[in-house]
Formats: C-alpha cells, sequence, structure tokens
C-alpha cells in the first residue's frame, strides 16, 4: 500500500477510541446491549496480530522502573 500508516492505518479521537474498546469488553455489543460485532470477530480481533514476530524496539523499555511489580519490558 502506498498509505503511509502502519496497516492501513485509522485515526479517531481518544472518546471514539474509548467506545471501542468498551465495545470489545461488552464482547462486541453496543452500549444497549445491541450486537456490532460477532463473537467470532472479536476473538479474531483479540488474536495476536503479529504470529509472534519478536519485538525488536519499544520506547517503553525504559520505563520499567515505574512499576518494578511489573515484569521487564
Amino acid at each position: 500500500t502506498q498509505n503511509p500508516q502502519i496497516a492501513g492505518g485509522a485515526r479517531s479521537t481518544a472518546r471514539e477510541y474509548a467506545a471501542v474498546l468498551r465495545m470489545l469488553q461488552r464482547g462486541g455489543r453496543g452500549p444497549a446491549g445491541q450486537p456490532l460485532l460477532s463473537p467470532a470477530r472479536v476473538d479474531e480481533l483479540m488474536r495476536d496480530q503479529t504470529n509472534g514476530v519478536p519485538i525488536l524496539f519499544t520506547p517503553y523499555e525504559n520505563y520499567d522502573h515505574l512499576n518494578p511489580a511489573l515484569p521487564a519490558t
């Protein structure tokens, strides 16, 4: 793709993204309980999309001191 955003990318506001996360927490259902995504689609979204490709760099590797209870990043 000529799209400069990774995997096609998407843009949204924090509020819109939070609504999507809440919908995923509800198993693909909207605020009134209406189905928006099938359970199979939610499962696919939650699946490891990298197929185990190792992370070669993350800016978060220097932040493990912020919460020593967490495993090293």
